[in-house]
């Protein structure tokens, strides 16, 4: 059975989002719990970014690893196998099994697949965001929907690339090094009060929706992000 590995997340989400685009995706996607950025919520958004090209995804664990802690692990996940796997049918039973109902998951629903018809294709997007998981996820969905895609790491350089760059849409993490994403809004709105400003953050109070409109914001996601809410802001923003 072909096969292919990756060392890290985010070269995993590289690996799942050329598959997508291919069109020949993996039946089976092992994720080993040692990575501790893959989270039920990182694993819920790379479903989404993979879409169909990815059918089952399996968590990989320690055998002494309690089973409360592997349940709570394993959600977002279609199974859970532990390690070592020492026999070959472990692997073979997933793929003999059938597809599960909850990878549904990861398909999109008929309003947001309509909606992506309606995006322009090839829209230039600013990504300020310092995780590297944060940034193959966001990225993935910003060019599963035709979208060019550049990155900045801090709000510093946001501001920099900003300053240069020609964007349609900018998407600002709230909390980052050097410079945090309210901080270089401002900056940019010094020059610029014209490109929209998606702000990305944690938390959505009304304190906090209230301190991103202040800065110049125009609107928000909160995390995990959803191909949905990004189509909703693309659609209302810049087509």
């Amino acid at each position: 059975v072909p096969a292919s590995t990756a060392a890290r997340l985010t070269e995993a989400q590289t690996r799942l989002e050329e598959a997508a685009e291919r069109k020949a995706g993996f039946d089976v996607v092992l994720i080993d719990q040692t990575l501790h950025e893959a989270t039920p919520d990182w694993v819920t958004q790379a479903r989404e970014v993979a879409g169909a090209s990815a059918s089952k995804w399996v968590l990989l664990g320690a055998a002494n690893r309690s089973p409360d802690l592997m349940a709570a692990a394993a959600a977002g996940y279609d199974g859970v196998a532990t390690k070592p796997l020492l026999q070959s049918e472990q692997i073979i039973s997933f793929f003999r099994a059938p597809r599960p109902e909850r990878n549904a998951v990861s398909s999109l629903d008929p309003e947001t697949a309509l909606a992506m018809g309606r995006i322009r294709r090839g829209l230039r997007a600013l990504v300020a965001e310092d995780n590297a998981v944060n940034r193959a996820v966001i990225g993935g969905m910003l060019r599963k929907l035709g979208c060019v895609v550049e990155f900045a790491e801090n709000g510093a350089e946001a501001v920099a690339k900003a300053r240069v760059g020609e964007y349609e849409i900018m998407f600002m993490d709230c909390l980052m090094p050097e410079m945090d994403g309210w901080t270089a809004t401002l900056e940019v709105r010094r020059r610029d009060s014209r490109t929209p400003i998606v702000a990305i953050t944690a938390n959505a109070t009304p304190e906090d929706r209230s301190r991103c409109m202040k800065v110049g914001m125009n609107d928000y996601l909160s995390k995990p992000l959803r191909m949905s809410e990004l189509v909703r802001v693309l659609e209302r923003w810049v087509t």
